[in-house]
């Protein structure tokens, strides 16, 4: 992988500065895990991290821009090495062909964002700078640099319109914010409108504050709904879940996110019959269902060992045990979010069949 050096020259050369911190910062693991440490702080989250850890050094965008690369860098030159050595690794390609694009989309808005940014006028006197001077004289750098690009982001709304020096008026707010919003992502206009909104109080515009907060409010509406819609795991979550799972959990993966018309409290409630030709079939209390032929291969011996025991269920398991099973093999794996066998069933839902299938292949 890059080492230290060559991340620094590529980030000064991108970025105008090396971001030596942050290369160290994200290589620290390789202390203790030596090759394997990019499975620690080399991911998505890893990203966000470092925009608030970094940020108020570098600028959040950044420090973000900067991660990503070396990440990206990090992956790619990794999976070259070992392809070379010993040949096809197909589970990490596989993993890694399904985050690159999701890092290069984020590449590429963190690109536009560094550019708005740059492009934005720079405020030099009078109330805004005056309030930022006073208002944030003991804050820390990254709380006064972002009150300073919203209120660079208002300044040039001001300063676009036909008469920059003319009163501003109601119908004002609801133009900047729309044309705030498509350059910006919701959760950022709800970081910078209420930087405005602080600002628009602090020189007694209650009129116009209260404006921003309405705007605001749809925003932060919005950003609810769609963290309602979220999917809680990511494919390369999924596919190292189902790897490192022992044959149990790895059946139960397989009939949560395959199995989507088998209710969830139901899976410990499939029966197997064996017919005269040694092929199984499968019911509940209430109907004849079918299986992934995959995963009537992979169960064959647990079932040849409940039904020695006279017990004919595919997964001797109860709801509590099943929602316990998929907690600690997550937890083992070390996702941190407390993963429920419904987040797997949903991430099942969300993807096609063929494609679940391609990812769980033994």
């Amino acid at each position: 992988m890059p080492n230290l050096e060559e991340h620094c020259k590529h980030s000064l050369k991108r970025y105008g500065v090396e971001g030596k911190d942050i290369h160290i910062w994200l290589d620290e693991p390789a202390r203790h895990y030596a090759g394997i440490h990019r499975e620690f702080r080399h991911d998505e989250k890893t990203i966000i991290l470092v925009g608030k850890t970094f940020g108020k050094i570098y600028g959040e965008d950044k420090a973000q821009a900067i991660a990503l690369d070396h990440i990206m860098a990090d992956h790619e030159e990794s999976l070259k090495k070992r392809s070379e050595k010993n040949g096809s690794i197909l589970s990490e390609i596989k993993v890694y062909e399904v985050e690159k694009p999701k890092y290069e989309k984020k590449k590429e808005e963190l690109r536009k964002m560094l550019k708005r940014e740059s492009e934005l006028p720079e405020i030099t006197a009078g109330g805004m700078r005056d309030y930022l001077d006073r208002v944030y004289a003991h804050s820390k750098p990254s709380s006064k640099k972002l009150a300073e690009t919203s209120l660079r982001h208002w300044q040039q709304y001001i300063l676009s319109r036909e008469n920059p020096s003319s009163d501003i008026e109601i119908r004002d707010i609801t133009r900047f914010v729309s044309k705030l919003s498509k350059k910006e992502l919701p959760k950022t206009v709800v970081n910078y409108l209420g930087q405005i909104v602080s600002y628009f109080e602090h020189e007694n515009e209650k009129e116009l504050a209260n404006k921003m907060k309405i705007e605001k409010l749809k925003f932060e509406k919005e950003i609810a709904i769609a963290k309602k819609n979220v999917e809680p795991m990511r494919v390369k979550d999924v596919i190292r879940l189902y790897q490192s799972a022992p044959l149990k959990d790895k059946i139960l993966i397989r009939l949560l996110l395959l199995e989507k018309p088998i209710p969830v409290r139901s899976l410990g409630k499939i029966f197997v019959r064996q017919d005269s030709k040694g092929s199984y079939d499968f019911h509940t209390d209430i109907k004849i269902i079918s299986i992934n032929e995959e995963t009537v291969k992979i169960a064959k011996p647990l079932i040849e060992k409940n039904i020695s025991s006279s017990d004919n269920r595919l997964l001797c398991i109860s709801p509590r045990q099943i929602e316990e099973r998929i907690h600690n093999s997550a937890e083992k794996i070390g996702l941190s979010d407390n993963v429920t066998p419904k987040d797997l069933r949903k991430f099942g839902k969300n993807h096609r069949q063929d494609e679940l299938i391609e990812w769980l292949h033994e």
